[in-house]
């Protein structure tokens, strides 16, 4: 790795954004995010318990990417939600700072990307999450009922799988949600949060022993992925199996590049599969993000 950062200091070209150890972009940079401040419509943020990809022109992130362990569920007392959602401090001070006002009274949930379910194993994990760079415009019932019954089922594959581990990817897509008679394309100040027409989400499910530091050796092409795009609308219900969909419609849709990490035989069939595994249909909507 260091010859081939090496390597792109000496042709002068940026050099990509490896994951290194760092577990959150574990499967690749989807955008190749960059850490630089001159990019506001692709900045980096990695964080302790997430990545993102800041747009300060849509005023939210490209994508959001994390891992899951069964570790990272187990609330021990101290993973609470908190109230209110907290201005990004990470971003650079010439970015607009979204606040939890900025929400306010447009009729639009502040939807979480990394949800705060994945995140309870302490205190300082949940509270991560509350912050603005990693919440979109979401109409309530996509928001409380698919979107999060997804999140319900993804996590329930590591709380009943303690050496299984999720990698997941997730974004907005698209400008103007809610009644599809009246769509919004913006709230906030001076309208400049997208309120996205779709919400995509990619969750890859890697099985093995209790290294994680070997789970991309462990992905081949029968690796279970869950790729889903939804309707960033009103009138939506609980299930949300019928909005799978394959990775290479996540791309088209997005222009981002998954799996880059992954090796290119492996990777086209990834891309290609439409999970077909056989959901139960969802009893009834959970509180839990």
């Amino acid at each position: 790795m260091k010859h081939l950062l090496l390597l792109f200091l000496i042709l002068g070209t940026a050099a990509p954004v490896f994951a290194d150890e760092y577990p959150h972009l574990f499967l690749g940079n989807p955008s190749n995010a960059t850490e630089d401040k001159a990019k506001k419509e692709n900045f980096l943020l990695k964080k302790e318990f997430f990545a993102l990809s800041y747009n300060d022109t849509r005023r939210e992130a490209n994508w959001v990417s994390w891992r899951t362990t069964k570790e990272d569920t187990i609330d021990k007392g101290d993973g609470g939600r908190k109230r209110t959602f907290s201005v990004d401090t990470s971003l650079p001070s010439a970015f607009y700072h979204v606040t939890h006002k900025d929400y306010a009274g447009f009729g639009f949930d502040r939807g979480h990307l990394c949800p705060h379910s994945d995140r309870v194993s302490s205190r300082e994990a949940s509270y991560s999450t509350f912050v603005t760079t990693n919440i979109i415009p979401q109409t309530s019932d996509l928001n409380q009922k698919c979107w999060n019954t997804l999140e319900v089922y993804a996590r329930d594959q590591v709380k009943k799988h303690a050496n299984r581990r999720l990698y997941t990817i997730a974004g907005p897509a698209g400008k103007g949600g809610g009644p599809k008679d009246e769509p919004v394309e913006g709230i906030g100040l001076a309208g400049k949060i997208v309120v996205p027409a779709k919400c995509w989400k990619i969750i890859v499910i890697v099985d093995g022993d209790d290294d994680p530091d070997k789970d991309l050796e462990k992905i081949d092409d029968k690796t279970r992925v869950i790729a889903a795009i939804f309707p960033n609308e009103t009138g939506l219900g609980l299930a949300w199996a019928k909005y799978r969909t394959s990775v290479a419609e996540v791309e088209k849709l997005t222009g981002l590049t998954f799996f880059d990490r992954v090796p290119e035989k492996v990777r086209k069939v990834l891309r290609e599969t439409v999970d077909n595994v056989k959901i139960p249909a969802p009893k009834k909507a959970s509180s839990e993000d």
